[in-house]
């Protein structure tokens, strides 16, 4: 798949798993399976036939990975631990939000009122007219309280000149400052709120990273210790229980840039669609979803894939006995050479030697 196919095999999953949700509805238990073996099915006609036959993980040679070799397990790492600072988060500007509510929070306001106006006139097939909002909220300055000589000129040609006094005086009394304090502790409360689940993001979830290729020279010299360490080709059963819960979760990474979010647009457009998770529209969710799966173009060259749960679904060790074949490094130890091939020979894995040609000039993988 090319990377602009990538992406919309994300977004293609995503809409496939929020079409189905079972886990979000209160069905027995056998409805509930019925309505999981239908996205299982779906997911394998359409989407599994696109994953990689073969995908590859580079591995330090020490006594931890080759004990999870030995054991059929995979390590699942937090991805506030992964070099890249800003792997599997969200790209927002929070601070930039919160500063933005100080200075106009009658914007917000205004905003807030009508989402919440139309979602209650809703039921009876109505919607407000923005201008209708219009006509109050221009009588507030960008600190949220009313100008008492704004609104007497607003009212002028609208009611006895008296009236207008009478009314404009109550209104700022009734608006002062302090009776802002509820909605800028709501708003303010919703964004950090929001900040707080980009930290779970990286903190809560539990991911394994794979590679298209088991024979990257980059690849090796990063994470195989400079090709001192070995590589696992796994290769994941469409045909058993625990494949296809990895299937399920295994997706490419796309490299790209990270759309901005703004979570108070966020807030808003949650409270007017039709379709939403926890206050979220199907189609923010899916920004969400596409950005944590979304990496900078300079890291490419790993053609990654990769598994993710969430901390529900286990810790870091994930039963994965999958191993198809194991690749060493051309500088590996004679040491973890021996008990590599041992342990391949035992399991009736294959087993290959990377090597030098006689020109030193090219590596070769040979078969032992």
């Amino acid at each position: 798949m090319t990377n602009e196919e990538k992406r919309q095999f994300i977004i293609d999953i995503h809409r496939l798993l929020m079409s189905v949700r079972p886990y979000d509805e209160k069905l027995p238990l056998p409805l509930m399976k019925q309505k999981e073996d239908l996205m299982w099915e779906q997911f394998k006609r359409d989407f599994n036939i696109k994953q990689p036959k073969s995908l590859f993980k580079y591995r330090k040679a020490n006594e931890f990975n080759v004990k999870n070799l030995e054991d059929d397990v995979a390590w699942f790492s937090k991805p506030v631990e992964f070099g890249d600072t800003v792997d599997f988060t969200l790209n927002t500007d929070i601070e930039g939000e919160l500063e933005d509510f100080e200075k106009h929070p009658q914007e917000y306001t205004k905003r807030i009122a009508i989402a919440f106006i139309n979602c209650w006139l809703e039921q009876y097939g109505q919607t407000v007219d923005e201008k209708m909002v219009d006509m109050i909220l221009p009588l507030f300055n960008d600190s949220g309280e009313v100008s008492e000589a704004d609104t007497k000129a607003f009212l002028k040609d609208k009611m006895p000149e008296y009236s207008s006094d009478v009314y404009s005086k109550k209104l700022c009394e009734a608006t002062q400052l302090p009776n802002q304090e509820p909605t800028k502790g709501a708003i303010e409360g919703f964004l950090k709120t929001y900040l707080d689940f980009n930290n779970r993001l990286r903190n809560s979830s539990f991911v394994f990273c794979l590679a298209e290729e088991g024979n990257n020279q980059a690849m090796w010299e990063m994470y195989a210790d400079g090709a001192s360490g070995f590589c696992i080709e796994y290769q994941i059963p469409n045909d058993t229980f625990l494949g296809q819960r990895m299937l399920m979760n295994l997706l490419p990474i796309y490299y790209g840039d990270k759309e901005l979010i703004k979570f108070f647009d966020i807030l808003v457009k949650g409270l007017k669609a039709k379709k939403q998770v926890n206050g979220i529209s199907y189609e923010d969710y899916e920004r969400w979803f596409l950005s944590s799966y979304t990496k900078d173009p300079s890291y490419s060259f790993q053609k990654e894939w990769r598994i993710a749960f969430t901390q529900e679904m286990g810790g870091n060790i994930q039963s994965f006995p999958f191993v198809k074949s194991i690749i060493l490094g051309e500088k590996i130890s004679e040491e973890y050479k021996k008990v590599l091939v041992e342990l391949a020979n035992r399991k009736r894995i294959d087993i290959y030697q990377r090597s030098l040609n006689a020109s030193g000039a090219k590596i070769i993988i040979k078969k032992i």
